[in-house]
């Protein structure tokens, strides 16, 4: 079962072109299933806060956040952008790890406008 609503929130459906609507399939046939950019960034957003809040405990506060960015598979760029998204402060060390911490209140970093 944890698959199935894995592959429902970050996948969608080679065939449909729809989001991955695995509850409904029989295990047998369970399709072929993508990722998008977007979807792989919200992966990526969802293990950081899992992994923030498991290791943090009540303070929520990491000391390193490189473990898991090495098993995602990210850069330090994109996991800082994604995580000040979330209202996470980061900050890079001098040993090069990256710490976050959440402070309250939050403070979520301005849209940015694509221009056309």
């Amino acid at each position: 079962m944890p698959l199935r609503r894995f592959l429902h929130l970050f996948t969608f459906d080679q065939e449909t072109g729809e989001p991955a609507n695995t509850f409904s399939i029989p295990n047998d046939k369970l399709g072929i299933y993508k990722w998008t950019q977007k979807l792989i960034e919200r992966r990526n957003l969802f293990a950081l806060l899992v992994y923030s809040c498991a290791a943090g405990g009540k303070d929520m506060r990491v000391a390193d956040i490189k473990g898991i960015m090495q098993d995602i598979k990210t850069d330090s760029v994109s996991a800082r952008r994604l995580i000040s998204q979330a209202g996470f402060l980061s900050k890079v060390n001098a040993d090069k790890s990256i710490s976050v911490v959440l402070k309250v209140p939050l403070t979520f970093p301005r849209g940015k406008r694509k221009r056309a």
